[in-house]
């Protein structure tokens, strides 16, 4: 369905969808010029490479925030929120879909059934005069909306309290204005646990807008914080001033042998229909070979969703929430382990 979108695009366009560029690439063949807006490190590294491949100049990648987009600028926006993300996410994508929009352009919004696509067609409304729907598909539904109502560009960080303190987040982050529950319950098990001690070596892997990473930092650790997406990195920042934060996917962004005492990791796709394990996978994965000899990995998953079987060895303890949601892993790398 985002084909028959590329199909139909006009003028200058703006690409949202965080689809590595293909869609732009289709229209590019087209010899329409596509601007392409990935907040995803791993996207725009996949993305540039195959654009290397491609045989059109009118495609240009941009690795940067949603708080980027030229206002009003162009005549046809894609957007494909990913609702994975969570509410927050979905309402910046939308924001910025409306506000790069000129009045008379258009733009296509693909949205998934099975993640609030009634929910995110009523967001949809409200910022567009006139929508209508362009195609159902497979569990998917395009919507073409057109007179985008005046918006200007989106929030600066939003601050908000925690029983961790205040925080504060761009709207692109993950969870942006709230702490997510399964990142709450790792904290109070890292806290009744005395899991990290001052001078120790932290990896907060997938670091969100930072709350794991300021608590491990205000216990007195040595803390790098890493995250694939702009908006969450830009965030972290913000609440953990001391920390080393990245911007990068998995452990592109860090030393060739950097190892760490402890790692921890809220995977971001535990929660919701259709959880996405692969990511979490990849994650557990890459921390485990992080954690040097001795040093430890801890890991909150959603109960149902079995991380602790992408660990080569048994979990030296694990940790149920109260109502059963959630579940810590934790283990610790034998010292003979290499």
């Amino acid at each position: 369905m985002l084909l028959h979108a590329a199909d139909a695009a006009r003028g200058r366009t703006l690409d949202l969808t965080q689809t590595h560029g293909w869609i732009a690439r289709r229209a590019g063949v087209a010899a329409t010029a596509v601007d392409v807006l990935l907040t995803s490190a791993l996207s725009h590294e996949a993305a540039r490479r195959t654009d290397a491949d491609a045989d059109t100049d009118l495609v240009t990648l941009q690795l940067g925030s949603l708080r980027t987009v030229t206002l009003g600028a162009y005549d046809t926006v894609w957007a494909a929120p990913p609702a994975d993300r969570g509410n927050a996410v979905v309402a910046a994508h939308l924001h910025a879909a409306a506000a790069a929009l000129r009045p008379s352009g258009q733009a296509w919004v693909l949205l998934e059934d099975a993640r609030g696509a009634k929910r995110y067609e009523r967001w949809v409304r409200e910022q567009f005069r006139h929508v209508e729907g362009a195609g159902k598909r497979g569990g998917f539904r395009l919507l073409r909306a057109e007179g985008p109502r005046p918006v200007g560009p989106l929030d600066g960080p939003q601050a908000f309290d925690t029983k961790w303190g205040g925080m504060q987040a761009y709207p692109g982050a993950w969870s942006a204005g709230k702490l997510d529950p399964g990142a709450a319950f790792l904290l109070e098990v890292l806290n009744e646990a005395e899991a990290l001690r001052r001078g120790q070596r932290v990896w907060d892997l997938g670091c969100g807008f930072g709350p794991l990473a300021r608590f491990a930092v205000q216990a007195g650790c040595d803390v790098t914080a890493s995250d694939d997406e702009v908006d969450a990195v830009d965030s972290c920042r913000l609440n953990a001033p001391g920390a080393r934060v990245l911007h990068g996917a998995n452990d592109a962004c860090l030393d060739g042998q950097e190892s760490f005492d402890v790692v921890l990791i809220n995977p971001p796709h535990h929660v919701g229909a259709g959880v996405r394990r692969d990511v979490g996978r990849e994650l557990v994965r890459v921390g485990w070979h992080r954690v040097q000899p001795g040093g430890a990995l801890w890991v909150v998953t959603n109960t149902a969703v079995p991380y602790a079987q992408d660990v080569p060895i048994q979990a030296s303890g694990s940790v149920r929430s109260g109502d059963g949601r959630f579940t810590v892993f934790h283990w610790q790398k034998p010292e003979s382990h290499r």
